[in-house]
C-alpha cells in the first residue's frame, strides 16, 4: 500500500479546499483508502505522480478523483420532516402568495437526485393532477459530479432507495424492473439536472423560493460554509427557505437567516414545544440560557429556579415536561424525590462536573460552556437541545414488555464483542442487549458519559435484559454472559492473557474529545483480539471510533453499524462507513440479530 506523505497530503486538502469547499484536513484514513486503488489502476508510484496527472489530464480526471473522496449516499424521503414542512408551511402559502404560479426551487448537491424527485411527487401530491398543471413545478438539481448526475437523470434506483416511500406513490411513479425500480417519466421530466460547483460563481438570474442543501455542508470548512450560506442568502427570494440537513448548523452571527427547528428525525410533529424548567442559583446563567434556546421552536421555557424549594414550587406549579438543573445546588435531590413520581419528570444535570451521586429523575449531563468562546456556547447549545428532546422520549420498557431474545446457534465463531455510542446511544444500547440471549461471550461497552453516570447506566441495563451488566473496574474480566460498561472519566481498553481477556481502566486525558473513549477502546480490540472479535458503532457527534473500528476491520474483526435512519444523530456511524470501517448497517433491533449470527455461525 502507497502511503501519502506530509507534504502530498496538505497539497491534497489545500486543493480541495479552495476548488471546492471540502475539508479533507482529518480525513488522512479516508484518502489513502479510497485512492489507493486508482493509483494502482494509473501506474502511479506515488500520491504526487497521481496528482500531476489529474492537473495534466483535466476536467475527467479531476472528476473521477471527486467521486473517489466524496459520498454520494442519499435515498427517497431522507428527513421526512423537510418534506412535511414543504406540504404543510411551503405550498399553502406559496398558493397565497405566489400569483404567477412559478415555483422556483433548487436541489444543491442533488447526488443521484432522490431529494429533487422526492419534492415534485410531494408537490404533485399536494395539488392533484389539475391544479399541478396550472404550476411550473420545474426542479433545477445540481450537483459537481457528472457521473451522479448521469445516475440521477437515468432514474432507476434499488429496491433499498426506496424504503421510505409510501406505497401508493411507488405504484404510480414507479415501474419495477427486476432487481431495480424505474421512475416515470411523469416525475423525471420536471427536474433539470446541471452541474455545479458550489465554491463558483452562481449563473443563476431569478431568485429562489427554496433551495435544498442538505448533508452537504458537513464536508466543508467553515470559511467555504460561510461564503455559501451568504451566496444562498442572496439567492433566495424575501422569505424563501434554505434546507440544511440535522446534523448541519449555519452560525447566527456570520448569517441573516433566521432558524426554523424542526423536530429531530424519529419525532412526532408534535403541536406544542417541550415544556422546560431551568434550575440554577446564577440568574446570569439562567438568563443566558432560556435566552439561547429561543431559537428552537421544539423546546419552551416555562419558568426558571434559583433555588432547590423555588424549583419544587415551580414543578408543581407548571408541569413541566423535564428540566436542567445545577446537580450541586443544595437540597436538590432531596426537593426532585418529594415530586410526585419522580421518574416521570427527566433531569439534564448542567454543571461543571458530572454528579457524584444520582438526582431522581437524571438522564444525561451536559457541561457548562465556556461563555468566552463561540464555538464552546454554540456546541453547549446544541448539545443540550439533543439531550432535552431525547429525554422526553418514552423509556425503553423493562424486561416485562421485552421481546423475545434472538435464539443462538451451535458453534461460536467469535468471543469478544465490542461497542460504541454517544448522543442517543444508551437507549440504542438497550435495544440490542434486551434482545441478545444471556450466554453470548462477553461484551464490553463505552457509552460517552461523565463520572457518576456510568455505574447508574449499567444498574438500569442489568435489570432489563437477560445478560449480566456491571460497571467495569480496572482488572475485570470479560466472561461469557456478561457486559462491562466502561467507567466514566477513565479510559478502557483490553489486554489478553493465558485466561482470556481482561479490561483496563485507568484515569486518562480526553481521546477525540471523550474519555472514555469509542476509539481507544477498538484500537485495543484490535490489538488484543483481532478477528476473534466483533465491533458495534452507534448513534453519537462527531468521529469518536471511525478509525478503531477500521483498525478493527483490517485485523480481521466483523464490524456493523447504527444505520442513518434509525440514528439520532448521524456521526460517529457515518464516519466510520465514510473511511471503510463498516461492513454492514442496521438499525439496532437488526443489529441483535446480526450479531448472534455473526458469533454463532
Amino acid at each position: 500500500m502507497i502511503h501519502l506523505t506530509d507534504r502530498e497530503f496538505r497539497e491534497l486538502v489545500d486543493y480541495m479546499g479552495l476548488h471546492y469547499g471540502i475539508d479533507l484536513s482529518k480525513k488522512r484514513l479516508l484518502i489513502e483508502s479510497r485512492l489507493c486503488s486508482v493509483l494502482a489502476e494509473k501506474k502511479a508510484s506515488s500520491f504526487s505522480e497521481y496528482f500531476a496527472m489529474v492537473r495534466r489530464n483535466g476536467c475527467g480526471e479531476r472528476n473521477a478523483m471527486l467521486d473517489r473522496l466524496t459520498t454520494n449516499h442519499t435515498y427517497f424521503m431522507r428527513e421526512p420532516d423537510h418534506f412535511r414542512f414543504l406540504r404543510d408551511v411551503v405550498l399553502p402559502r406559496q398558493e397565497k402568495t405566489n400569483a404567477g404560479r412559478d415555483l422556483r426551487v433548487w436541489s444543491a448537491g442533488c447526488s443521484t437526485g432522490e431529494e429533487a424527485y422526492t419534492a415534485v411527487m410531494v408537490m404533485k401530491d399536494y395539488f392533484g393532477a389539475r391544479r399541478a398543471a396550472d404550476w411550473d413545478l420545474r426542479i433545477l438539481a445540481t450537483d459537481v459530479s457528472t457521473r451522479v448526475l448521469e445516475e440521477a437523470q437515468r432514474g432507476v434506483y434499488a429496491p433499498e432507495s426506496l424504503r421510505d416511500v409510501p406505497p401508493r406513490w411507488k405504484r404510480r411513479y414507479f415501474r419495477e424492473d427486476g432487481q431495480a425500480f424505474l421512475l416515470c417519466g411523469e416525475v423525471k421530466r420536471e427536474v433539470v439536472f446541471k452541474r455545479q460547483n458550489l465554491m463558483e460563481p452562481f449563473p443563476f438570474l431569478k431568485p429562489f423560493d427554496l433551495i435544498f442543501c442538505r448533508n452537504v455542508m458537513i464536508y466543508f470548512g467553515q470559511e467555504a460554509k460561510d461564503r455559501l450560506v451568504a451566496k444562498f442568502y442572496d439567492a433566495l427570494k424575501p422569505g424563501g427557505y434554505l434546507f440544511v440537513g440535522h446534523s448541519e448548523t449555519i452560525q447566527p452571527d456570520t448569517s441573516c437567516f433566521q432558524y426554523i427547528n424542526l423536530p429531530e428525525r424519529d419525532v412526532k410533529m408534535q403541536l406544542t414545544p417541550i415544556r422546560l424548567l431551568i434550575v440554577d442559583g446564577s440568574p446570569s446563567f439562567r438568563g443566558a440560557l432560556r435566552e439561547s434556546l429561543k431559537g428552537d421552536g421544539g423546546i419552551r421555557v416555562v419558568g426558571m429556579a434559583g433555588s432547590a424549594g423555588e424549583a419544587l414550587r415551580r414543578i408543581r406549579e407548571l408541569k413541566p415536561d423535564i428540566l436542567t438543573a445545577d446537580p450541586d445546588m443544595p437540597d436538590l435531590a432531596e426537593a426532585l424525590a418529594a415530586v410526585s413520581e419522580p421518574a416521570v419528570l427527566p433531569v439534564i444535570a448542567v454543571g461543571r462536573q458530572a454528579p457524584v451521586s444520582g438526582l431522581p429523575g437524571l438522564c444525561d449531563f451536559v457541561g457548562k460552556p465556556n461563555t468566552h468562546n463561540f464555538d464552546d456556547i454554540s456546541a453547549f447549545r446544541n448539545e443540550l437541545c439533543v439531550k432535552i428532546k431525547i429525554g422526553c422520549r418514552p423509556r425503553t420498557p423493562g424486561p416485562a414488555g421485552a421481546p423475545e431474545a434472538v435464539r443462538p446457534q451451535p458453534g461460536e465463531r467469535y468471543h469478544l464483542i465490542v461497542m460504541g455510542a454517544s448522543t442517543g446511544g444508551t437507549e440504542a444500547t438497550a435495544e440490542i442487549l434486551r434482545r441478545l440471549p444471556g450466554d453470548l461471550p462477553g461484551i464490553v461497552i463505552v457509552q460517552h458519559m461523565p463520572a457518576g453516570f456510568t455505574q447508574m447506566y449499567a444498574e438500569r441495563l442489568d435489570r432489563m435484559c437477560r445478560l449480566r451488566v456491571f460497571e467495569a473496574r480496572d482488572g475485570s474480566r470479560v466472561k461469557a454472559g456478561t457486559a462491562l460498561v466502561a467507567p466514566g472519566g477513565k479510559q478502557t481498553s483490553l489486554g489478553r492473557d493465558r485466561n482470556g481477556y481482561f479490561v483496563r481502566c485507568r484515569w486518562g486525558t480526553k481521546i477525540n474529545g471523550h474519555c472514555p473513549s469509542v476509539g481507544f477502546l477498538f484500537e485495543s480490540a484490535a490489538r488484543a483480539a483481532g478477528p476473534d472479535s466483533v465491533g458495534v458503532i452507534l448513534t453519537g457527534m462527531g468521529k469518536d471510533g471511525a478509525e478503531g473500528l477500521l483498525a478493527m476491520r483490517r485485523a480481521g474483526a466483523f464490524t456493523v453499524g447504527q444505520d442513518e435512519r434509525s440514528s439520532v444523530v448521524y456521526g460517529m456511524p457515518m464516519a466510520a462507513s465514510e473511511v471503510g470501517a463498516v461492513e454492514e448497517q442496521a438499525p439496532p433491533e437488526k443489529i441483535a440479530e446480526i450479531i448472534v449470527r455473526r458469533v454463532r455461525g
